[in-house]
């Protein structure tokens, strides 16, 4: 269901996972479409909400295999990953390391 501004309904969707994927389509949702859209995010893992498989391991580490400098969930902000490890656990973190 699309928004109307006449008939004034929202859009309304479900995202089915509640992992890293499912959660950053949730936001992309919710930053393109605002308050038009009302989302549900549906994760039958507690455990894995926000995180996936991928990463709900319960390792105090996780190794990552792609360079921290390679590294985005945003494609408009290429360094934001990097950044928030420089602004954050990793202040001398370079785009090379493998954090």
């Amino acid at each position: 269901m699309w928004y109307n501004e006449q008939a004034g309904y929202m859009i309304k969707v479900a995202v089915i996972g509640g992992g890293l994927s499912g959660t950053l389509t949730a936001m992309r949702l919710l930053e393109h479409i605002g308050e038009r859209v009302s989302v549900t995010l549906v994760e039958r893992k507690t455990r894995q909400l926000q995180r996936g498989v991928a990463y709900s391991a319960r390792l105090s580490q996780q190794l990552l295999n792609v360079p921290a400098g390679n590294m985005s969930l945003f494609a408009e902000k290429p360094n934001d990953f990097l950044e928030w490890l420089h602004a954050g656990p990793m202040p001398a973190a370079v785009p090379n390391d493998l954090v």
